[in-house]
């Protein structure tokens, strides 16, 4: 019987949407605390092969029945949506079995480690799917504000971009399969780099070349490092720089500074500088939104940026959480709407479409055309 959303409708008589997560680490624990907070849901399934880490989770309280698969958990649960929080390198085969059964999903990004691997998937099977990848960024309210404020051209038209991507978190030879290239696909540019490359992808689209160069500090097997040129068709262009291995940055920080023929802005977590040239209007791109005098600028901080319009379950205010639980609640709204997820796996494809490239020139020592590349 076809476990997706037709069985929701008819066949949950409490009238909440039943969802199996998958994959009980650090993301499955904490996607399911934020469902747990949505009255509209309700957890039917916990699924880890890893039964001790099952006992663990089910002793902290957290609603479900534990299954050492997905296969099954929908033999004897009601599953109307899918949460794919495991390592990367066992996404496909979970993926493979939600497009078996038309059940809507959520995947933690890279949803590959290899971009080859999307061009595999059924087509037949994933039209019409509401599908999802975990590109929080694209909720979190600076990106979303900045969004907004390119696309009203308050800069004008763009020229360039820095982006950076920095976090300490590799000073050694470390183990585990994010360090293993055929388990997680490569270093940074791969985990956690789809958060600068998933921004830049929401800002400005597909790159129509890359220039990539990768370097090794004190991983073997992946990069810790990352250099990147970016040309687009309009004419922009920009450099990207990501490291795991600074000092002084604890949690991801992801910063985009972008020029216009209007001014500049940068874009970063804790909120928007603009430096705008004399002349330029902003009263209707800022209206009602209060700004502080910065040098030749002006700073909006996060905490004076549209809020949401729902009441939000904060889970670690300052890694994003805001973020994620946005992002949960417009892929739930989805399902229960049956409206496309703007950050689905087409968008996944695209961001991890231009880190296989850059992959590709680093490898190649050259310059890689996007419709011209040999993808991994």
């Amino acid at each position: 019987m076809d476990q997706g959303i037709k069985k929701v409708l008819i066949g949950d008589l409490k009238g909440r949407l039943p969802v199996a997560i998958v994959g009980l680490g650090k993301m499955g624990t904490l996607h399911g605390a934020i469902l747990s907070t949505f009255p509209e849901v309700r957890v039917t399934a916990l699924v880890d092969k890893d039964v001790k880490l099952g006992k663990t989770i089910l002793s902290m309280g957290m609603a479900g029945r534990f299954y050492t698969s997905l296969e099954e958990a929908c033999k004897h649960e009601e599953i109307g949506a899918v949460f794919i929080t495991t390592p990367t390198f066992a996404h496909k085969e979970i993926i493979q079995e939600c497009l078996r059964r038309k059940l809507p999903f959520f995947v933690e990004k890279p949803v590959f480690t290899q971009w080859s691997d999307f061009l595999g998937l059924p087509q037949e099977k994933k039209k019409g799917l509401i599908t999802a990848a975990g590109y929080f960024y694209s909720f979190r309210r600076p990106y979303v504000l900045a969004k907004e404020l390119i696309d009203k051209r308050i800069l004008g038209r763009l020229q360039s971009f820095r982006a950076r991507l920095l976090i300490s978190e590799v000073f050694r030879e470390k183990h585990g399969w994010i360090f293993r290239k055929e388990l997680s696909g490569g270093g940074v540019l791969m985990n956690p780099g789809p958060h600068v490359f998933g921004v830049l992808e929401k800002f400005f689209g597909r790159p129509e070349e890359v220039l990539a160069s990768t370097r090794k500090i004190y991983s073997r097997e992946v990069e810790d490092e990352g250099r990147i040129n970016l040309t687009y068709k309009n004419g922009l262009s920009g450099e990207v720089f990501a490291s795991w291995s600074v000092k002084g940055v604890p949690l991801t920080a992801v910063r985009v500074e972008v020029i216009g023929e209007r001014g500049k802005m940068a874009v970063a977590e804790e909120g928007i500088s603009l430096i705008l040239k004399r002349g330029a209007k902003v009263a209707n791109s800022l209206k009602g939104i209060k700004t502080q005098k910065r040098g030749k600028g002006v700073f909006i901080p996060v905490a004076q940026m549209p809020a949401p319009k729902e009441p939000t379950f904060v889970l670690s205010p300052a890694a994003g959480g805001e973020g994620y639980t946005l992002e949960d609640r417009a892929f739930i709204s989805s399902i229960l709407a049956k409206k496309k997820f703007p950050y689905d796996l087409d968008f996944a494809a695209r961001v991890e479409k231009t880190i296989a490239l850059c992959y590709q020139s680093a490898e190649e020592g050259r310059t890689i055309r996007g419709k011209r590349g040999v993808y991994r």
